[in-house]
């Protein structure tokens, strides 16, 4: 079938597994499904018939590791075609179903799949916490794609962030000599762009921009592109190299126009900052649409900032309300704080105090943003859409003041001044209820002297 010592013939090869098969050879079960999966040389790609060997390679009885490792890859095959919606409809439940069966029978790519589909439903931390189990399975077992994905997520993700294991896993992912036979191999020069962001932004180290300058030149050196994203903009901004705007903005425009969607949306940026001797809102527009048609969320964000400050284009509130909606909804967290900004406020669209507190949420939840928990604090604490929650308020109060939000420490200190304030009050009446009290008694007690002194008297 691979064509060890000839030239792969698969229609060949399908005549001898079916030859296997009838002397009892349970393993060719998966090979045949394979065949028709794969499609190539002298047989014709057909999903349904690579579903039916997959499903009768699954059930037979695993008495051998050979059969075991067969029957997971059938496995993984048939979560493919759910997944996928392989002449079939796309199915996510059965898809997890059928890759959480490969996995539980030791497929480390099954793994990896469970934890994807386990972090793109992403809600709890339950929910990153079984992302985070299943990628480390597959990461342990030495898939690259597994231990990059795992060093992403303990960069960037709020609730589990860890610089120290992200560090950990990206340097294993970047290691060349361990996975330079893989199918992956590629994905060890990103390992090498993403140990750059560590060392360049001072993630758990201290900021390092000669280090990072020599990660990103590693992994420009093998073919990334984001690696020659990220040195552009440290020509920009003069970091370990002199400051030399143009030539990031020809490197940019070099990527750009290799169709790299990042270098479009950092590009589309920079041309539309206003003051910017640099600044063109013609070519930022540009190159921000030409990102909008593949989707990119990024590009939404920046397109809503500038038609809401009218920034190159007429001030819109209606069209960037949109464009911050589209965003939100793919996940964007800024997006998602724009767009809770703008239901809270009324701007370009109706006020939705609702709608307002779940955008914050969502926010919150993706990245943690300390303006968010600041808004959604102040939610809380007024009651704004009737959710009065004076405790949730503060909680997130002092979240946002841990970050360094001057609003929410000041908000704290008021609170606290108050607070104070309400409780010397309360300490004033409670003497002054004593000081009355004491008198009451004096005047019983001087009332019962003098009575005294005049029954002695008489």
């Amino acid at each position: 079938m691979k064509g060890y010592g000839t030239t792969p013939d698969h229609k060949e090869a399908l005549y001898w597994f079916k030859k296997a098969l009838g002397n009892g050879e349970e393993t060719a079960k998966f090979y045949i499904g394979q065949i028709y999966y794969d499609g190539e040389s002298g047989v014709q790609r057909d999903y349904k018939e690579a579903m039916k060997w997959f499903l009768k390679a699954t059930d037979v009885t695993l008495y051998d590791q050979k059969l075991k490792d067969c029957c997971s890859k059938a496995q993984k095959g048939i979560a493919t075609i759910y997944l996928l919606g392989l002449d079939t409809p796309i199915d996510s439940n059965l898809a997890l179903q059928w890759f959480a069966e490969a996995a539980a029978n030791g497929s480390k790519k099954a793994m990896y799949e469970v934890g994807l589909s386990h972090l793109a439903g992403s809600s709890t931390q339950m929910q990153y916490k079984m992302a985070c189990k299943w990628l480390t399975n597959a990461a342990e077992r030495g898939l690259l794609v597994a231990q990059l994905r795992l060093g992403i997520f303990y960069q960037e993700q709020h609730f589990l962030r860890d610089y120290k294991k992200s560090m950990d896993w990206l340097l294993l992912a970047a290691d060349i000599n361990t996975h330079k036979h893989g199918k992956h191999f590629k994905k060890c020069f990103e390992a090498q762009y993403y140990i750059g962001l560590i060392h360049l932004n001072g993630l758990g180290v201290p900021v390092a921009h000669d280090l990072a300058s020599w990660w990103f030149d590693k992994s420009v050196e093998n073919g990334c592109q984001l690696g020659k994203l990220e040195l552009s903009l440290m020509y920009y901004k003069g970091q370990c190299v002199p400051k030399q705007e143009k030539r990031c903005i020809e490197w940019l425009t070099s990527l750009a126009n290799q169709n790299h969607v990042p270098s479009q949306v950092a590009l589309g940026y920079l041309l539309s900052l206003q003051g910017s001797v640099l600044c063109d809102y013609d070519k930022a527009i540009y190159w921000l649409q030409k990102a909008i048609c593949l989707k990119d969320s990024k590009a939404q964000f920046q397109m809503g900032c500038m038609y809401e400050a009218g920034s190159g284009v007429k001030k819109n509130d209606k069209v960037a309300f949109q464009c911050f909606e589209q965003a939100a909804k793919q996940g964007f967290p800024d997006s998602q704080f724009a767009l809770g900004r703008m239901y809270a406020q009324a701007c370009g669209t109706s006020q939705d105090w609702n709608q307002a507190i779940f955008w914050y949420k969502k926010c919150i939840e993706n990245n943690g943003n300390q303006y968010a928990q600041y808004n959604l604090a102040q939610c809380y604490l007024h009651g704004y859409g009737g959710f009065k929650d004076q405790d949730e308020g503060l909680k997130l109060l002092k979240k946002s003041a841990v970050q360094g939000n001057s609003e929410a420490r000041n908000s704290l200190a008021m609170l606290q001044s108050r607070q104070n304030a309400d409780e010397d009050l309360t300490k004033s009446q409670n003497n002054m209820h004593h000081d009355s009290k004491e008198m009451e008694n004096n005047f019983e007690y001087c009332d019962m002297s003098s009575k005294k002194r005049i029954d002695n008297m008489l």
